[in-house]
């Protein structure tokens, strides 16, 4: 598109005064409109990827779900420091839809993470339909 340009880490452009998303557009193009409370996601978590094959329409709830965390650990991994073991204990804790599943403290990082990855992917799964990448 032209007149296109880089905004908040989208392709975004101005018609009529007003701003649209690329990816929103190129939606409604090829599909129709987007319905109320659905947004459009990019598969690959690329948000300047705009390949109608990366993109689908999905509940607001699965898109804040599928989204990357600048944490420094995983989704839905949290740490906590031990004082009578004097180590550093891991945690999961995954909600999503009104559901919500932990996994025991302990001090192996690995497994919590993996614990976390399936768990969220599970869940992603049951509750909204769509896996993530």
């Amino acid at each position: 598109m032209k007149d296109a340009y880089i905004s908040g880490g989208y392709w975004k452009v101005t018609r009529n005064g007003k701003v649209h998303g690329v990816h929103r557009l190129l939606w409604e193009e090829a599909y129709g409109p987007i319905p109320d409370g659905y947004v459009i996601d990019h598969i690959d978590r690329n948000p300047m990827n705009n390949e109608l094959s990366n993109l689908r329409c999905i509940p607001k709830g699965a898109n804040k779900a599928n989204t990357v965390s600048s944490r420094e650990l995983p989704k839905g991994v949290y740490s906590r420091f031990a004082k009578r073991q004097g180590v550093t204990v891991y945690y999961g804790d995954i909600r999503m839809g009104g559901k919500k599943e932990t996994h025991a403290p302990t001090k192996n990082l690995k497994e919590v993470v993996e614990w976390a990855k399936s768990t969220h992917s599970r869940m992603l799964k049951e509750t909204y339909g769509i896996s993530n990448v």
